[in-house]
């Protein structure tokens, strides 16, 4: 199994020779429909390490760093389906304060990253 660093350290390595890198992490998706709810902890400690790594070791000169989630879910397990909660995004790096302000919906995340991440 590759440590969440490493996974980390990868990615960085990719999104610093591409224009756009999307990288999913679909595990919580899981954890939120209670699929896997018995990994929690693991899952949770290896998200943890992995953004660490990623939010520490980035290039915040030429690289922007978007967050986000699809839905509300996650922050809520007692509900195996979608809550009604905004959907979490978190912007850092180069274009970080223009993409927080220009990000109110989910709706605004595919024309932001199209204006801004270029």
């Amino acid at each position: 199994m590759i440590k969440p660093q490493t996974a980390a350290r990868r990615l960085l390595r990719i999104a610093s020779k591409h224009q756009f890198t999307l990288y999913e992490y679909y595990m919580l998706d899981h954890l939120g429909h209670l699929r896997i709810k018995d990994n929690f902890n693991q899952i949770l400690n290896t998200l943890d390490l992995f953004l660490f790594t990623i939010l520490t070791e980035y290039d915040k000169r030429k690289t922007t760093i978007i967050i986000c989630s699809d839905h509300g879910n996650f922050e809520d397990l007692s509900m195996k389906m979608h809550t009604r909660n905004p959907a979490l995004t978190i912007t850092a790096g180069k274009y970080a304060e223009v993409l927080f302000n220009s990000v109110k919906s989910i709706s605004d995340i595919k024309p932001s990253i199209v204006k801004f991440c270029r």
